[in-house]
């Protein structure tokens, strides 16, 4: 049971007692030396916790620990060198900030780790630490085994360094054998006779690690190493959180000012996970037991006031205080507690007598928290007979039976007898047999849910399936339920999360039916979709307003997971007319002109909203580069601004992923064209490809056959565009579209689906053609080997380029591919070459997006793989680790007959427009549902993108009328023949415009397209500083 926050040492004391008068043992006199309200603490868990026995960290997972270290706020991370001359060459050849040195000073290590004498051992370090300096580097100098040296050589080697400039001596207790009282008189010494900070290094093995890290800060010592969770050689050393526990009893104003103790827990979780163990039960501050109270004297103080016995608050850490109410020690307090927790208002004898209870029950052997809150619920007056009423009244009203199933997997029981209520009228209506399946869900787990919605998202187009409803809120914090076998009516209704109606077509007996079901779910609900923690990190800067049916997707998820969305875009937006409010937490209108300030005003607005922000994003390829500059500025999450610059810049992406064979040049203009072809020694190889040097969406793009050609689309693009030009290699091999979402440099997921060929593609192309894509088959046929090589290709150069975390939407081409695009028995596919090709298969890469696809394709990946970009790209913004993993993992719908995991053959089929004209008419699409209902089975979503009065471009320009997801459960040919008939069949109530009459629409209509795909060609990357 959560509690409210509490008065706890180191904070201000309660309001009845001055400070001044405050005194405890807690707080002594304070001395001139003492250092605790003044220390700072050095990580060494990359270096001492991977020598914990079993532990190994990878190079991405000691990059992941040492990022989550610098955000929680430690001062260093610590490695050391050896005391010679060839590891400290070594260590400066890196480039580090600083050199940590230490040898060993007992006569035991001298005598066997390095056979040096003190005299070799003082040169030595002379010479280490005046080379160091010379590089103008941090030196700290550290004895090895300290508490076991002979003391008159410590002073003479510490004299010494210290002499030399050294920032810090070091002093560590190696084999963990110091008391307080040693450490107290040993640190005062040293103090007395160095003029630098004294860093202090202490193992644990008799258990005084922390007590002496806390003595050596009172004796003067300035630093103290540490290591997540206390990771060490043997028993490790100071724990981070150990250590944090000590000193926010003692001054916890300066701790709160240093370190973001909320980010602990995940710190600690992030470790443990890494070095293969769990946090500790009974863990400082992290551990499940850490702020648990149990004894019923202790828990009717606490519920009174936590200090009572409590001298550290959780609310501090993020963490929640817990009330063990289910044992033979509870109290009747504990019970009226808990009954507060949910929501039952129990008189106090009630609660004595429920206590009394559980208490008996618990005596006979373990008691879980849901069965404790089964006797809660039945020792409820009138509860019982209430949920017996409920249960006949839905037999009278129907006249029908349910069979309620529950799955091991809790809560609003409105929400409950709402969903059971709609089944019982949709059986009055629909069902001739009066029998009804509905499944509850039950979490197996106590913690917060991932996203409200999970369970529809991942049920989405289940065939066993005929309705979905979840019965939780963002970030509800949900208990493990107890698999009971005749569970009561009253304990379903307070644990279900969700319900689900068994489709009236699925038939079998009732066990069978729930079997099937059950291994569905298991192959749907394969994630984590309770977090132990809520994502706390939830307040988003999005940059950019976008049209409703694009923004959609996003706040739909932002919604489900708890995200608070603060959008700041253009003056006269949608999000600011007063139908729209609530949509998003705040809409801040500002100039968004893309021009080189453009992050500078970003900033100031972000600055003056008036919220402390936990990331910032867009989904607009013009604006990555700005709110990466922007992100890295404000200190948040981001990938670097110098990697967005180089994906933006198709021309430097050439150039360092162009791979043999590929010609490429940049152009000005048409005179800066013919100087540099001019200057080839070989000539140019047609076709070539012309196209913006940055740019989205295939717009400009143009293939060229000859040297006309070539300098028309250089002349047409130029007068469009202030941006250079491209010119490179036609690739033609099968074009491929490959989304990433990477963590901390892991390729977490990877789909990869089949671009069909678009007219420019044709041997028979003409001016008219482009590069729009009408077909995107998911998911990919070309071979497996081929997939693996695309999967592997682009994530190496994902990382070559910079990019470790996000949602990357990466196009390219199959050089000397297996497969390609021909005609059989009157289809076009992709189907394999009768010959194997002469030369190794490539991947050609196109292009890099820093974003989710688009909305087309975010639907078609929820859809088909269970996986939501949208909430994923958002996620990362925020860092939210946990989060991401586990939304990232797809159904394991290994017996699917599309493959891949993938529920269906999926194609993204998009209706271009055939010429110029202004749109007049309605949804394109609603109008294809009515009038073809026999097309309904096979779409499975649809999108009109254009209203009646808009302008629309003709050919070569790029506008897409309408998006249609169309599936097939039989085969890729169905959904292709499908995809066929429902290209033949839309409308699109088009008012063509004859050349006279255009001017009036055109360049409206011009800003309305290009405003909807994204933006302008105009330079999305520009020299700029931000303030």
């Amino acid at each position: 049971m959560k509690m409210p926050p509490s008065h706890v040492q180191g904070s201000k004391p309660p309001s009845n007692q001055p400070a001044s008068q405050k005194v405890t043992l807690c707080n002594g006199a304070q001395d001139f030396r003492d250092n605790t309200s003044k220390f700072k603490i050095i990580d060494s868990t990359l270096r001492e916790g991977e020598q914990a026995a079993g532990v190994f960290f990878s190079t991405e997972t000691k990059v992941a620990i040492a990022r989550a270290l610098d955000d929680f706020g430690v001062e260093y991370i610590l490695t050391h060198i050896r005391c010679n001359m060839s590891d400290a060459q070594l260590a400066v050849d890196t480039g580090v900030q600083g050199v940590n040195i230490v040898i060993g000073t007992s006569h035991l290590l001298r005598e066997h780790s390095h056979g040096k004498d003190m005299n070799t051992i003082i040169l030595m370090a002379v010479q280490v630490i005046e080379f160091v300096k010379s590089h103008n580097l941090e030196v700290r100098f550290s004895s090895e085994d300290s508490f076991r040296s002979d003391l008159v050589d410590l002073l003479r080697l510490y004299s010494t360094v210290s002499k030399l400039g050294v920032h810090r001596v070091g002093i560590a207790d190696t084999v963990g054998c110091a008391s307080p009282r040693d450490v107290f008189k040993l640190v005062q010494t040293i103090r007395a006779i160095v003029g630098c900070d004294i860093e202090t290094h202490f193992h644990d093995d008799s258990g005084c690690a922390i007590a002496n890290a806390f003595c050596a800060l009172e004796a003067g010592a300035t630093h103290v190493d540490t290591t997540v969770l206390g990771l060490g050689e043997r028993n490790g050393i100071t724990p981070l959180g150990g250590l944090i526990a000590r000193m926010i009893v003692k001054d916890r104003e300066y701790v709160k000012s240093k370190y973001k103790t909320e980010k602990l827990y995940a710190l600690d979780l992030l470790v443990a996970k890494a070095a293969g163990t769990a946090i500790p039960n009974n863990n400082y501050i992290t551990g499940a037991s850490a702020f648990s109270h149990k004894a019923g004297i202790h828990t009717k103080a606490v519920a009174s006031n936590p200090e009572t016995y409590e001298i550290i608050d959780p609310e501090d850490f993020g963490m929640a205080r817990n009330m063990d109410y289910a044992s033979s020690l509870t109290g009747w307090h504990a019970i009226k507690s808990r009954c507060a927790d949910l929501g039952m208002d129990m008189p106090d004898e009630q609660c004595k007598k429920c206590a009394v209870k559980i208490k008996s029950l618990a005596d006979r052997g373990p008691l879980s928290s849901s069965e404790a809150d089964a006797v809660i619920f039945a020792s409820q007056k009138g509860l019982g007979r209430m949920a017996k009423q409920e249960k006949v009244g839905f037999a009278k009203a129907t006249g029908c039976e349910l069979e309620i199933g529950v799955a091991p997997a809790v809560i609003d029981v409105i929400h409950v007898v709402q969903f059971l209520n709609s089944v019982a009228r949709k059986l009055e209506s629909t069902n001739n047999n009066n029998i009804a399946r509905v499944q509850l869900i039950l979490p197996a787990q106590d913690g917060y849910i991932l996203r409200s919605d999970f369970l529809t998202t991942r049920l989405l187009g289940c065939v066993l399936v005929d309705n979905v409803q979840g019965f939780t809120t963002p970030q509800q914090k949900v208990k493990n339920a107890a698999l009971l076998d005749e569970p009561a009516f009253g304990t379903l209704l307070e644990y279900s999360v969700g319900g689900i109606l068994i489709s009236e077509n699925f038939q079998g007996t009732v066990e069978s039916v729930f079997e099937s079901l059950q291994a569905e779910l298991n192959l749907r609900l394969a994630l984590s979709w309770i977090l132990p923690m809520p994502v706390t990190r939830n307040e988003l800067a999005l940059i950019g307003s976008r049209h409703d049916f694009v923004l959609e997707p996003w706040l739909k998820a932002a919604r489900s997971i708890g995200i608070k969305m603060t959008v700041f875009g253009a003056d006269g937006s949608w999000l600011q007319k007063p139908e729209s409010l609530g949509i998003v937490d705040a809409y801040v209108p500002l100039n968004m002109t893309a021009d080189s300030d453009l992050p500078s005003r970003l900033v100031a607005a972000i600055r003056s909203s008036g919220k402390e922000f936990d990331g910032v994003t867009t989904f607009s390829d013009a604006l990555l580069y700005s709110v990466a500059c922007v992100a890295q500025t404000l200190n948040l999450p981001t990938s670097p601004p110098a990697s967005l610059a180089r994906a933006i810049d198709k021309h430097a992406t050439r150039i360092k992923f162009g791979g043999d064979g590929c010609q490429v040049l940049r152009a000005k203009g048409l005179d800066d064209l013919k100087h540099q072809i001019e200057k080839l020694r070989q000539p140019l190889h047609y076709p070539l490809i012309v196209k913006p040097c940055q740019g989205w969406n295939s717009e400009g793009v143009t293939k060229v056959v000859d040297g006309l050609e070539l300098f028309a689309a250089v002349a047409k693009l130029n007068s469009e565009s202030t941006v250079d030009t491209v010119i490179e290699t036609y690739v033609d091999g099968p074009e491929f579209d490959a989304n990433f979402i990477l963590y901390d440099g892991e390729d977490l997921f990877c789909e990869i689906n089949d671009g069909f060929p678009c007219s420019a593609d044709s041997d028979r192309a003409d001016r008219s053609s482009n590069f729009l894509e009408t077909d995107m088959l998911y998911p990919s046929s070309l071979k497996a080997d081929e997939r693996a090589m695309i999967r592997t290709s682009l994530h190496s150069q994902l990382i070559a380029m910079g990019f470790r975390t996000g949602v990357f939407h990466v196009e390219g081409r199959v050089r000397n591919s297996a497969s390609k695009y021909s005609i059989q028995d009157g289809m076009l596919d992709l189907y394999p070459k009768r010959c194997s090709p002469e030369n190794k298969s490539s991947v050609f890469l196109l292009e890099v997006n820093a974003r989710a696809p688009g909305i087309g394709a975010l639907t078609v990946t929820t859809l088909t793989y269970g996986v939501d970009f949208a909430a994923i790209h958002m996620l990362c913004a925020l860092n939210e680790s946990n989060a991401v993993r586990a939304l990232s993992q797809p159904f394991e719908l290994t017996t699917s007959t599309a493959g891949g995991g993938a529920q269906y053959w999926v194609d993204l089929l998009s209706i271009p427009t055939q010429s110029d004209g202004v749109y007049d008419g309605d949804d394109c699409c609603e109008e294809l549902k009515t009038r073809r209902p026999d097309l309904q089975p096979n779409i499975m979503w649809a999108m009109c993108c254009l209203k009646k009065g808009d302008y629309v471009p003709g050919p070569p320009d790029l506008a897409k009328v309408a998006y249609f997801v169309v599936i097939s459960r039989k085969s890729r040919r169905d959904v292709l023949r499908a995809a066929g008939d429902i290209r033949a069949a839309v409308r699109i109530p088009l008012d063509v415009c004859a050349a006279s009459a255009r001017g009036p629409f055109a360049a409206v209509g011009k800003k309305i397209m290009t405003e909807r795909s994204g933006g302008l060609h105009k330079p999305l990357v520009s020299a700029t500083k931000v303030a």
